[in-house]
């Protein structure tokens, strides 16, 4: 459920719960709390990332779709940190995934990379996660 690191960070490791105990090095004090986790929900890319070829014909979609949140989509955002390297042509959403077909940009090179950020705003909640793409001869 959680870890604790040596200087006493906690990191959720999945859901459920747990007791994080902590105590002095001479063990004169002791004490425990509980820790809950809960899933809240994560966007997921199909495919997990993407090398788009030079071919200025080359396009490719990544398909998102959220894990835990059983609620419709409701608006997608999609940036790209240089539309220059990769740029979306395309992106759609419907109740319960998005896609954005993603080209390379005019200034595109081999060996560059572009990170896309996509929000996601369901029924419930929004999200925000990052997609790299790759760029190839």
């Amino acid at each position: 459920m959680a870890t604790v690191s040596s200087s006493g960070r906690v990191t959720a490791e999945g859901e459920g719960s747990c007791t994080i105990t902590v105590k002095t090095k001479d063990g004169g004090y002791k004490d425990t709390c509980e820790v809950y986790v809960e899933d809240e929900g994560k966007i997921n890319f199909r495919p997990t990332s993407m090398t788009l070829y030079l071919d200025r014909t080359d396009s490719k979609t990544v398909t998102v779709t959220i894990d835990g949140d059983d609620s419709d989509i409701v608006d997608v955002t999609w940036e790209s940190e240089d539309d220059d390297i990769a740029y979306i042509y395309e992106e759609n959403f419907d109740y319960d995934e998005a896609t954005a077909t993603i080209i390379a940009g005019s200034d595109a090179e081999d060996g560059d990379t572009c990170i896309f950020t996509v929000y996601v705003q369901t029924e419930e909640d929004e999200y925000e996660a990052e997609y790299k793409v790759r760029i190839r001869d």
